[in-house]
């Protein structure tokens, strides 16, 4: 029986991967401790290019529904102005090196702006190093200057209306004023787990990272934290710590019987994933005949 050629390939590099599992003895590729090094590095990079994009489109639609929702939270408000900060403190002590290798180090800076945001508005660029806001200025000798920075930015009362800012850009200080708008007091976190889950913590908003990689666009994402802010707004103590299976569009719901069929009958302390699906779309209704209607889009009758 003839064999074809490209089965002959994938036989010679299934024996390269048996190379270690016993016997037969072979004679392994050579790999020298360089190339080793090098891809280390390059893995290690890929893998907080990966942390800072799924945090960043988190922020970025977090913000957005954070802010559409403000009248929602009473008086669990405070003022937003649309960037994120970054610095080495805030990687793992392992990735450092490759860290550096991205540029960042103990200085703060922009790591991103919001699209449509009041920062994007007056100019804030990524980069920029954080020196003053108002009167305060950066640590520079502080073990963990970005802890510092974003601890003062979080003290803001809800009546700031602009905050001043000084930072470095091409050896030039720049000072940059910008207006805020209100938010929900929430903050949205990336979390650690392969989990396909997202829950309300009190205070905080913390979707997994299984359920960012689920949502397979910006509008499920938006909902799955709607959804986790309306917990938290409500004040749903005994959901916060364990809301399992968690999200908004329709469609979403089907996807998710799929990965657990269980959902489909079982009910816990949340709809089964039909009921989620009939209830949407009925929402989905009712929010399309208050906009036609010029109704204000909040929870209630259709009268």
């Amino acid at each position: 029986m003839r064999i074809d050629a490209s089965i002959n390939v994938f036989l010679v590099v299934g024996i390269f991967t048996l190379v270690g599992c016993g016997s037969p003895q072979t004679r392994p590729p050579t790999v020298t401790s360089e190339a080793m090094q090098k891809e280390v590095m390059l893995q290690k990079q890929l893998v907080i290019r990966s942390q800072i994009d799924a945090q960043n489109r988190l922020a970025r639609v977090g913000h957005q529904v954070l802010v559409a929702g403000a009248e929602l939270c009473n008086d669990e408000v405070r003022p937003t102005f649309g960037f994120l900060l970054l610095s080495e403190s805030a990687f793992e002590e392992e990735l450092l090196e490759a860290v550096r290798t991205e540029g960042f180090d103990k200085s703060v800076r922009v790591s991103y702006v919001i699209p449509g945001s009041k920062a994007e508005l007056v100019g804030v660029q990524i980069g920029d190093q954080l020196k003053r806001i108002g009167d305060w200025e950066v640590p520079v000798s502080d073990t963990d200057p970005l802890r510092a920075a974003l601890k003062k930015l979080q003290s803001q009362g809800p009546s700031v209306e602009t905050i001043n800012l000084l930072v470095s850009r091409g050896g030039s200080d720049i000072a940059i004023s910008i207006d805020s708008e209100v938010t929900c007091d929430y903050s949205v976190l990336l979390g650690k787990n392969d989990d396909l889950n997202a829950y309300a913590g009190g205070s905080s908003i913390i979707v997994e990272k299984g359920m960012m990689r689920f949502a397979g666009d910006d509008d499920e994402l938006a909902l799955i934290i709607s959804h986790e802010l309306a917990h938290n707004a409500m004040g749903h103590v005994e959901s916060r710590t364990a809301n399992a299976l968690l999200g908004g569009a329709p469609d979403f719901w089907r996807r998710m019987a799929i990965e657990h069929p269980e959902s489909i009958e079982l009910r816990k302390s949340h709809p089964t994933t039909p009921e989620r699906f009939v209830a949407l779309n009925a929402t989905i209704t009712e929010i399309e005949l208050k906009v036609s209607a010029g109704r204000p889009l909040l929870p209630g009758s259709l009268l």
